[in-house]
Formats: C-alpha cells, structure tokens, sequence
C-alpha cells in the first residue's frame, strides 16, 4: 500500500516536471522504481523492497529472507486496490494513522505500528496542545505529565 502509494505520488511529481518543461531529478524517477518499505507487525520488524516492475506489477522482496512474490495493482473508484498475487486476489484498503498505518485486507484489519523513537514525542490522536509542563531540557518523571 505505502509503495503503491509513493511510486503513484512520485511518477505524479515526475510527469509534472516533465510538463513544466524541467528535467526531473533522478531520485525522483528511482523513488517510482524501488521502494524500501518497512512494517513492523506484533513487535516484528519486516524490511522489504519493492520494485515497480510494470505499470501495474510489483515485485515484493523480504530483505533477510529469501522470499519474493510478484504482485498485480489495480486501483479501485473507491481508492482501494484489488491486489492479485499467487492467482489469488485481495482487496485492500489502507489508512495511515497517528500509530501507524491500517491495513485491511478482504475485511481482516491489521496494524502495522511506527518505530518507536524515545527522543520523539508524538500524539496518538489530535488535538490542541495548550502548555508544556516541564522546561525545555527538562527532566520528565516516569508516569507525569509533560504536557496539556
């Protein structure tokens, strides 16, 4: 899903320099070619590359295992994708979200979680930040609140 959705969101920018007249910088047309994408699933890392390697068709390769499947893309009106793979076919429906990205394959919902970063704070839903309660620098105590 998130390599469908850079190579489509690069071939995009590509094609727009393209029409603008520019030459388009070569990360640009590598970003519609190979994608690394990495999911991490029940505390599992999984790195894979995904290689666009047709207008429709995608090669997905685990990098530490010797596993590569070839997978056929078309996109649905309502921005899902009908994925076929292994003469079986999937419909798939993808969100990212705050924690990560929602994927729902044929009704069965899995959550891909976002790497953990100590050094980052983020918010697992919206909304309005008021004050901060600790100084910038500051030391936050285990199970206290650093922010409103």
């Amino acid at each position: 899903f998130r390599a469908w959705r850079g190579s489509r969101a690069a071939q995009t920018n590509y094609m727009d320099c393209l029409e603008r007249g520019q030459i388009p910088p070569m990360t640009d047309l590598q970003a519609i070619i190979e994608t690394n994408v990495d999911l991490i699933y029940q505390s599992v890392k999984y790195k894979t590359v995904v290689t666009c390697s047709g207008p429709r068709h995608f090669d997905v390769q685990l990098r530490l295992e010797d596993w590569t499947a070839s997978v056929e893309v078309h996109e649905l009106a309502d921005k899902g994708l009908l994925a076929m793979m292994d003469g079986k076919r999937y419909i798939v429906y993808g969100r990212e979200q705050p924690d990560g990205l929602r994927l729902s394959i044929d009704s069965k919902t899995y959550m891909f979680s976002r790497e953990y970063d100590p050094t980052r704070l983020i918010a697992e839903m919206q909304g309005k930040l008021v004050r901060y309660t600790v100084e910038d620098g500051g030391h936050v105590r285990k199970n206290k609140a650093f922010a409103e």
